[in-house]
């Protein structure tokens, strides 16, 4: 499916739409799924949902690029497959007074390490307490909710108890629960809740969540700094996986779901620190006009925090430009790439090999029969399916020789191959040696053997 340029229109994509409503909220989003006809579902800045046809959308962003995904030339998607070595994703925040209020913006080009989310941890999300790595696997929230006549109650464990009222179906781990959203519920969970003011009345059924606080997170031990990643070390060595005290963690980084792993139109967050930028850059007031008029934006004064009935309603995520360096195949490297110019890819099979993953070879004339040797690829040509790889000798004395390699002579070696985007632990032995193990393989079983 393509966009009106001719640009193939992939999941998670932001994109803006053609003649959108003046001041309207809903001109850009992220694209959920494909529909025929070919449309496509959008999830805009407020959260709602609209099918539009492809043909009246342009694709302008993929934030959703990290470091180890594999990709594709955007001209050239049958070509050779390069690897996400960096990215680099700025953020423009604009702030929401309410439905179908117009969007203020609030900063331009803000870095994602500038912002915190909502709720403190999400589902799949590593953590540290001590000398031990984790995964996240159930997070406990505690929403106060606002009523329209001021009573406020406590809905404890709220996931599944409360609903968002007026958005779309797809949810995302990072936008579960939020200040300034409309929720409903049914009438007994709200009878059942802790009211902190005011008391509870039958008529209560629908209200603002005013304040959403990590009550408790399940956590699973995956690796440790001494052990490592050896799941029946860990697991004999670990203290069972229970409910942690959000206090007692510390969040390292986001887990490998993509929907958790990035910032999307529509996210909603906190500055980590006062916001002290300015609506409109010094010296740039005409320049921006029109841009703020596009973006359906108000120009205001200056704040350092944006409240409302009471409490700080979080920021939301209006759009975003994503740059990424990228390793190809060939052993070539771009950097900041426009990530409009490169689509997600898989690799269709083993033989796709990029530079500085490990091999071994499945044929080797050593004069005693075949013996599997361990290199590194250097480069590939991805036209005739050769490998330039640096071939590691057992004996010291010897110089690392480099030869060309057809790719179905070779295999990946699994044991020793760690890459980009990989988590790993670095830990010693008991003979102070060094050693690296990956910590997503382990999870993995983790995960498939969990109740």
């Amino acid at each position: 499916m393509q966009d009106k340029a001719g640009q193939f229109i992939c999941w998670l994509d932001l994109v803006r739409l053609n003649s959108p409503a003046a001041g309207s909220n809903r001109d850009r989003g992220l694209v959920l799924k494909g529909m025929p006809g070919p449309k496509v579902v959008v999830q805009c800045l407020d959260g709602t949902e609209v099918t539009v046809n492809a043909r009246n959308v342009r694709v302008a962003d993929r934030s959703y690029f990290c470091p180890g995904m594999v990709v594709a030339s955007a001209s050239d998607r049958g070509g050779q497959l390069g690897v996400v070595t960096g990215a680099a994703v700025e953020l423009d925040l604009v702030r929401l007074d309410g439905e179908d209020a117009a969007a203020t913006l609030v900063a331009r080009g803000v870095s994602p390490a500038e912002l915190r989310r909502v709720s403190e941890f999400c589902l799949g999300d590593y953590v540290v307490s001590g000398p031990w790595l984790g995964r996240v696997f159930e997070v406990s929230l505690d929403v106060d909710v606002l009523f329209d006549d001021g009573t406020v109650c406590r809905v404890t464990t709220a996931d599944g108890k409360l609903w968002p009222v007026g958005e779309g179906s797809s949810k995302r781990y990072t936008n579960v629960f939020y200040p300034g959203q409309r929720v409903g519920g049914r009438s007994s969970v709200f009878k059942a809740a802790r009211w902190l003011k005011g008391y509870w009345k039958p008529s209560d059924g629908e209200g603002t969540v005013s304040k959403v606080e990590t009550a408790s997170v399940l956590v699973y031990w995956v690796a440790s700094s001494q052990l490592g990643a050896e799941r029946s070390v860990v697991q004999a060595s670990s203290t069972p996986a229970h409910q942690q005290s959000p206090r007692d963690l510390t969040f390292f980084r986001a887990g490998d779901d993509v929907l958790a792993r990035f910032w999307g139109v529509g996210d909603r967050c906190f500055f980590r620190a006062p916001c002290r930028r300015r609506v409109l850059p010094a010296g740039d007031v005409g320049a921006n006009r029109n841009r703020l008029r596009r973006l359906g934006a108000k120009r205001t004064p200056r704040r350092e925090s944006w409240s409302h009935a009471g409490f700080e309603r979080p920021l939301s995520v209006a759009s975003t430009r994503t740059t990424l360096d990228v390793l190809w195949q060939d052993g070539t490297r771009q950097c900041q790439a426009p990530s409009v110019s490169l689509v997600p890819t898989m690799p269709q099979n083993t033989h796709h090999l990029f530079p500085g993953q490990r091999v071994v070879s499945r044929t080797s004339s050593d004069g005693d029969g075949d013996v599997a040797r361990s290199g590194v690829v250097r480069s590939l040509n991805f036209t005739d399916q050769t490998v330039r790889v640096s071939w590691q000798k057992a004996a010291a004395e010897h110089a690392d020789d480099e030869t060309l390699s057809s790719t179905y002579d070779l295999g990946r070696d699994f044991d020793s191959n760690v890459f980009y985007g990989d988590v790993v632990v670095d830990g010693g032995t008991g003979g102070g040696k060094k050693w690296m193990k990956r910590v997503q393989k382990e999870w993995n079983i983790l995960e498939n053997n969990l109740p």
